[in-house]
């Protein structure tokens, strides 16, 4: 959980307020992330799951990070929040593939596909009402000034799961002047159960954040698993985050400074991979509604500036080339960033061209074409023409 962040003897440049809300039905309810596990219910005897709130502030500027141990953020589940939420919220998945099925929370989901909930709008009151409590109760917290620091190192902790392709290992660590961990993170994905777990867990993010402290959020997590093999699930998870958590570090302070910005992303059509229909034994008219049912008409990506350092929200989940490409483009306005998965949307996987040209599992969820990574890449520059540009300051 997060602990309590003592004064230091610098001097503060944040404002810090935190909240973990518990997320606990009354009733069992089905886990997303692995259709093989079909239709059955979860069952009883696993992790309390939670969004972790961190509110930032600094002068005028606010922000409520959330760290959402569930699957995805639907659109639907975004808005709702940020309805009752009076600051921007940065709304943020975890991707544990053990947590209640998010297309629950999903308006557009109607259509009955095997393995996956259609939506309930009881389910999207429940949950949207707990997050922005958990806001409401976090903002009620007595400020805790603190000045901020920052390490960027690289791991061996995720592996590649797409041919042809690899992963950056990028751990980016925020924490408090006086060690305590305020926001990490790093792009693998949270499966470190298996499809036959039938209880919730919040998987290596879960295990981070009850043991150390702070919010996890995955960054580009599109063709990156955990590098961890042998043990239960629960080993692999406390065994990443620990190494995570013990990696060699060299932090910088960040200077003071706090934005949070969206630029839209713009996305073509709903429409399926051609391998699509037949991956899923489905006709083209019926792939066609599926990718409908799945795929928002709009999305756009999340930005919030901390100092130097950008946190760049996108809603899906993009692979190591797209995060190549989004850190160049910010590094030229000169930050250092974090790129994030399932943040306050999701598109579905986000390929490059070529990547999306070679087919496979993460392609075949890339629901609004092949260029879809590359639009993504055009709203980041976007967005970074919108900062200062501190390159030239540089010069």
């Amino acid at each position: 959980m997060l602990p309590s962040l003592l004064l230091t003897n610098s001097i503060p440049q944040y404002s810090i307020q935190t909240y973990n809300q518990p997320l606990a039905p009354n009733e069992q309810l089905p886990l997303g992330g692995y259709t093989e596990r079909g239709d059955k219910i979860s069952l009883p005897g696993g992790d309390t799951l939670f969004a972790h709130v961190l509110i930032l502030t600094y002068q005028k500027d606010q922000v409520a990070l959330v760290s959402f141990e569930g699957l995805t953020v639907p659109e639907s589940l975004h808005r709702e929040v940020q309805r009752r939420t009076s600051i921007p919220v940065f709304l943020v998945a975890t991707h544990t593939h053990c947590a209640p099925d998010t297309q629950m929370l999903n308006e557009r989901m109607t259509f009955r596909i095997p393995g996956i909930s259609t939506f309930k709008s009881n389910w999207l009151d429940w949950y949207s009402l707990k997050i922005a409590g958990g806001i409401a109760i976090a903002q009620q917290q007595k400020p805790i000034p603190s000045s901020l620091k920052i390490d960027q190192t690289i791991t061996t902790l995720a592996r590649s799961r797409r041919p042809n392709s690899t992963v950056s290992n990028r751990l980016t660590r925020i924490e408090t002047s006086d060690n305590q961990p305020v926001i990490t993170v790093f792009g693998a994905h949270a499966t470190c159960h298996d499809s036959d777990i039938l209880t919730t867990s919040g998987d290596w993010p879960g295990a981070y954040m009850q043991n150390f402290g702070g919010l996890v959020f995955p960054g580009a997590i599109g063709n990156a698993s955990p590098n961890v093999d042998g043990g239960t699930g629960n080993e692999k998870s406390i065994r990443v985050a620990e190494q995570l958590f013990k990696a060699p570090s060299h932090y910088k302070p960040i200077t003071p400074d706090l934005k949070f910005l969206t630029e839209p992303i713009q996305l073509e059509k709903p429409t399926p991979h051609p391998n699509f229909a037949r991956e899923n034994k489905i006709n083209d008219a019926i792939a066609q509604i599926v990718v409908n049912k799945f795929a928002p008409q709009t999305g756009h990506i999340s930005a919030v500036k901390i100092g130097n350092h950008i946190l760049l929200g996108v809603p899906g989940e993009p692979t190591n080339d797209l995060e190549e490409l989004a850190t160049k483009a910010l590094e030229k306005r000169g930050y250092t960033s974090s790129i994030i998965s399932h943040c306050n949307g999701w598109i579905g996987y986000i390929l490059s061209p070529r990547d999306y040209d070679q087919g496979g599992y993460e392609a075949t969820l890339s629901l609004h074409g092949r260029d879809t990574g590359t639009r993504l890449i055009e709203a980041v520059e976007r967005l970074a023409k919108k900062l200062p540009n501190r390159a030239k300051v540089a010069n």
